[in-house]
């Protein structure tokens, strides 16, 4: 039987938390600071390249710098915290999928 669970905070319980969060979809709104660090942590990181440069101070320029692979989040927690009215972050667990998608009203 599907169940809906919605609620403005994560449950602090730990076996309750486990469960809504493991939920097969997610639709998450604006959030405070320690939930969006949650949160982003259920939508899961991605290898990415990151750049660095080195900068010689007293001239300004430098030709030294290097790659490397991080993990970044699929979605922020920055993002999650600094949602405008009408946009979601769902992820699917079946699926796998997640996104940042608008939500609005018909005004018929």
């Amino acid at each position: 039987m599907p169940t809906v669970v919605s609620t403005q905070y994560i449950p602090e319980t730990v076996a309750l938390r486990k469960s809504v969060l493991g939920a097969g979809l997610l639709v998450c709104h604006r959030l405070d600071s320690e939930d969006a660090e949650a949160i982003a942590a259920e939508f899961g990181t991605h290898p990415k390249t990151e750049v660095t440069h080195q900068t010689d101070f007293e001239t300004g320029f430098s030709e030294k710098g290097s790659f490397r692979t991080v993990d970044a989040f699929n979605v922020h927690p920055n993002q999650l915290r600094d949602f405008k009215t009408g946009y979601v972050a769902v992820r699917s667990a079946a699926g796998g999928r997640h996104g940042i998608v608008q939500v609005h009203r018909d005004k018929g």
